[in-house]
């Protein structure tokens, strides 16, 4: 059932033109089923952005750790890159996503895993500002990815959402922004992390 709601989304229906019955036939089990394992449709929609953020999140830690940029610029680049090239690969189903988020109330736990990324994110950028505090960078890297959630998020809910190099380069640039202003005492010139 998370998977046909999933299709049908991509696909760039909206939740309320999605039957239960027309779910149902997608995944292949009879309408009459679908009660035995769920309450109604936002049951299953919630159950579909528990894996889309457990996907995500699995998908840009594998791909964080691998980075190896020379320089704190090119990590933030690369960074970019793979956020926007993550969430946005399919569109629609992140449009349907944020809606859900809104209307099934989920901002706490997508709150949650936005901090356990930012830890993440703090433990890749720390190579490059080796002496800046663990706490306060761990801060920094929350506010960079709220700023990037906000950018996507909203991009997500416009008609026509603004390219994906201009994304990858506003992310970048923002991030960089949010580096500097909080750890400009500690960001050094490097050739290559420690």
């Amino acid at each position: 059932m998370v998977q046909a709601l999933e299709e049908r989304l991509s696909l760039g229906e909206s939740l309320d033109d999605i039957t239960i019955e027309a779910l149902s036939e997608r995944a292949g089990v009879a309408s009459g089923s679908f009660y035995e394992y769920f309450v109604n449709k936002d049951s299953v929609l919630g159950l579909l952005v528990g894996k889309i953020t457990q996907r995500n999140f699995t998908e840009l830690s594998n791909q964080l750790e691998s980075l190896k940029e020379p320089t704190l610029d090119g990590h933030v680049d690369a960074f970019s890159e793979i956020v926007v090239r993550t969430y946005f690969s399919r569109p629609r189903r992140l449009r349907a996503e944020v809606l859900g988020i809104g209307r099934l109330g989920l901002l706490e736990i997508v709150t949650l895993e936005r901090d356990r990324f930012a830890e993440l994110m703090a433990k890749s950028v720390k190579p490059y500002l080796p002496s800046a505090d663990d706490r306060e960078l761990f801060r920094t890297l929350c506010l960079v990815a709220d700023a990037t959630m906000g950018i996507l998020g909203s991009e997500a809910l416009r008609p026509h959402p603004a390219a994906l190099t201009q994304l990858v380069n506003e992310i970048a640039t923002i991030t960089r922004a949010i580096l500097r202003s909080r750890h400009s005492g500690v960001i050094e010139a490097r050739l290559s992390p420690d």
